[in-house]
């Protein structure tokens, strides 16, 4: 199985003990990349990943919500001000996440009056591996949305707001 390495760093292996004591006959084979996978040419039978799949070859089910968090580190707001509204976010600045299948960047997203909005903010920085955006907006970079679960200790130690 291939699943994004935050994902399995963070939730996946925690609770790898369990599963093994329960089914100690599997054997798991995980890989953990946030790249597109191949599944016939690399031979891999279940990948997680979160967001729409746009392969219609692919079987996809969902399994869980991932609720995302839009934050940035303190140095930042410290030094560009809070942002509380859409409105208010224009002018700031974002570490941008890129596909590295398609080079594509995701746009923030928030759910308005029931509707998504995407909101693309510029940003001097642009990157395709989770643990590295993170990084760049604990830099002060800029501000990015994530799952929760990535950032739930920075948040909790208040390095992300």
């Amino acid at each position: 199985m291939d699943l994004p390495a935050s994902l399995a760093h963070r939730v996946v292996i925690p609770a790898l003990p369990e599963f093994c004591a329960r089914y100690p006959r599997i054997e798991l084979e995980v890989g953990a990349s946030d790249r597109p996978v191949d599944l016939i040419r690399e031979g891999v039978d279940c990948v997680l990943r979160g967001g729409e799949v746009h392969d219609s070859s692919l079987v996809a089910r969902p399994l869980t919500a991932l609720p995302q968090v839009t934050c940035a580190s303190a140095a930042y707001l410290a030094r560009y001000g809070t942002p509380h509204t859409l409105a208010e976010l224009e002018g700031h600045r974002a570490v941008n996440y890129f596909s590295s299948l398609t080079g594509r960047r995701f746009p923030l997203e928030f759910l308005v009056a029931g509707e998504r909005v995407e909101l693309a903010l510029p940003g001097s920085i642009s990157l395709s591996n989770a643990e590295c955006y993170v990084a760049a907006c604990e830099a002060g970079m800029g501000i990015i949305q994530a799952p929760e679960y990535h950032l739930r200790e920075q948040l909790a130690a208040a390095t992300l707001l």
